[in-house]
């Protein structure tokens, strides 16, 4: 056994950051900070971390105001042309929900129902969104859902 410490820094971006000592002690970390684990260490202790992974809007700010970008834990995902839906223009793409709707499609592919221009008229549609690293024809910033177009209308 050797004692030093272990430190993990929660990232900004975590709602929550729970730890699992090797004695089965919960600890709570705070985004921005480092939590230091001091003990005694042996071979074949293990550290269980769970990070929430929640999905966020952030809005555009001053810069792209009425617009938000979709994050979900450290990813910037972004609405990719060839991972959704069959259109010519994805600026026309809307969200129409809000974060908690998003859904994995499977890895590294997330949809949210959103709402698209079509001919004046909004259609309802489902975005898919993929990791920004990822896309290829894409698009971030997305109108936020208050400003969404009703379909119908």
């Amino acid at each position: 056994p050797q004692r030093f410490t272990f430190a993990l820094r929660v990232p900004e971006w975590a709602a929550a950051f729970r730890v699992t000592t090797p004695d089965g002690k919960q600890l709570l970390g705070r985004p921005g900070e480092y939590l230091r684990l001091t003990r005694e260490w042996k071979s074949g202790d293990r550290v269980e971390v769970d990070v929430d992974m929640t999905v966020r809007f952030t809005p555009g700010g001053k810069s792209y105001p009425n617009y938000v970008a979709v994050e979900r834990g450290p990813l910037v995902l972004a609405l990719d042309k060839g991972a959704s839906f069959d259109l010519a223009d994805i600026n026309q793409a809307a969200l129409k929900t809000l974060p908690e709707q998003l859904t994995a499609q499977k890895p590294g592919l997330y949809a949210l129902p959103g709402v698209v221009m079509d001919n004046g008229h909004a259609r309802d549609v489902t975005l898919h969104l993929v990791p920004f690293a990822a896309a290829r024809e894409y698009r971030i910033w997305l109108p936020q859902p208050a400003a969404a177009p009703a379909p119908g209308r």
